[in-house]
């Protein structure tokens, strides 16, 4: 008599278990289960009882100590269906491309699916209720959610990894989120950066899964390294011509977890993307070096640029599009050594007029830092804003005296970040006449190693 067991990562300790008894000998194992219900067995232990009926004891007593430990019995499923159903109806999934937040949409194709006999229709029901369910009825349902994932595993992932932590090659595209039974969000990625991927036979497969046929959020990683802006144009060219309608989030670069320096990951010219993803909503884009073309982006309502080498034909390019739904604006300068950007430079920014509904600005990581804080309650750009994000700059003494000469142009704003800059304790206490909406966490220290004190940017390569 076997009996399995299993027990919530956030637990300590493995999270399964199984107990076996065969006549006078009890066998254990311990291990763990990866997020979609995978199992994964490390240790097993054998112990031969002097008679079957102390094994029998010992058994009641190891299976009464796991559940004290918060371990539950696993529920068996049946066999999957050797070949499930695709079921596909273009009118309901049209239906949803064009309003993926209308969770209606969803619970339509639901019942259809279920009437099809397609299991997906019971994963869209237990999502769904996940993303309101609390307590035991949340554990439930998460537990659902975990069988049947498992159950249909190999039909739909295919060969591609279950979640961002399950992934057994290095060239993959992970799935990093889901929604109501279907990949929401998808992590390009290879952990192999020295040879080619076969990027764009990788994306042409993965979007052609069913459950990614409503993926609208992707993340473009380091695909080769010496060939950064090849596999970069090969993979938005494959997925914009797949399926750039339906994309509405794309970050292109690495992000933190990744420890690689923005002066090392370059992409090269992305003006051709534009065209390909015409209802893009927020766009990040990670990188030393760009060419970012002429902007076209009707849609858009995010858009940051997180580099240390913006230029000031990068500005001009960003100053010179059409906005008009943008409503938050980051951007990242460097150091002078890197970026040619004056205060000049963002004249026609700071006047706002391309930018009828931006109501969040970030100037972060530049050396014009006091600058900025002297031009701004003069710009008419500064009137409409909610938050301003000054933060992994230069600001000193001349920055802190411009805001607080001027606190009253700043009295609308909900938040103010200066956070990472060069302010001493006077300064902040100076600052605080601006009032709880002012944030300046973490400041850097002046380098005075030589006979000049040097400030410089967080992000300098």
């Amino acid at each position: 008599m076997k009996q399995c067991f299993e027990r919530d990562r956030e637990s300590r300790g493995c999270d399964y278990w199984e107990i076996e008894l065969a006549g006078k000998s009890i066998t254990t194992c311990t291990g763990s289960l990866g997020k979609s219900g995978g199992l994964r067995r490390d240790t097993a232990e054998t112990t031969k009882y002097k008679t079957a009926a102390s094994a029998n004891g010992a058994l009641a007593k190891l299976v009464a100590n796991k559940r004290r430990q918060g371990f539950r019995e696993r529920v068996a499923l049946a066999k999957a269906p050797s070949k499930l159903p695709d079921a596909s109806n273009p009118e309901l999934e049209a239906a949803i491309r064009a309003a993926p937040d209308d969770e209606s949409n969803y619970l339509v194709y639901a019942d259809w699916l279920t009437s099809q006999g397609d299991p997906r229709g019971e994963l869209i029901t237990v999502q769904h209720a996940l993303e309101t369910a609390k307590g035991p009825r949340a554990t439930k349902l998460k537990r659902r959610a975990k069988a049947l994932l498992k159950r249909h595993e190999s039909h739909w992932f295919k060969q591609f990894p279950v979640s961002a932590d399950d992934y057994p090659n290095p060239a993959v595209a992970q799935v990093v989120e889901w929604r109501r039974g279907f990949f929401r969000t998808v992590r390009l990625a290879n952990d192999d950066w020295d040879h080619d991927p076969g990027t764009a036979d990788l994306v042409r497969e993965f979007f052609a899964l069913p459950s990614a046929k409503f993926v609208d959020d992707v993340r473009i990683s380091v695909l080769e390294w010496e060939q950064c802006p090849e596999q970069t144009k090969t993979a938005l060219t494959t997925l914009g011509k797949q399926v750039g309608p339906q994309i509405r989030t794309l970050v292109i670069g690495p992000d933190d977890s990744e420890g690689i320096d923005n002066d090392h990951f370059w992409i090269g010219d992305i003006s051709f993307a534009w065209k390909l993803f015409p209802n893009l909503r927020s766009l990040t884009i990670h990188s030393s070096t760009f060419k970012l073309g002429k902007i076209a982006l009707p849609e858009l309502r995010e858009l940051a640029i997180e580099t240390c080498n913006l230029t000031r034909g990068d500005l001009r390019t960003i100053s010179a599009a059409r906005w008009p739904e943008l409503e938050k604006l980051i951007l990242w300068f460097g150091s002078e050594y890197r970026s040619d950007c004056t205060i000049r430079d963002l004249k026609s920014l700071l006047e706002g007029k391309q930018f009828p509904r931006l109501r969040h600005l970030g100037l972060m990581n530049c050396e014009l830092t006091d600058e900025i804080c002297e031009a701004l309650p003069r710009a008419p750009i500064l009137r409409q804003l909610r938050t301003l994000d000054l933060s992994m700059g230069c600001m000193g003494e001349a920055g802190v005296k411009a805001l607080v000469k001027h606190a009253d142009a700043f009295a609308h704003l909900e938040r103010l970040v200066v956070d990472d800059n060069f302010l001493g304790s006077a300064d902040i206490a100076a600052l605080k006449v601006l009032g709880p909406k002012l944030s300046a966490k973490l400041q850097k220290d002046v380098d005075d190693s030589t006979n000049e004190a040097i400030r410089y940017v967080s992000v300098g390569e």
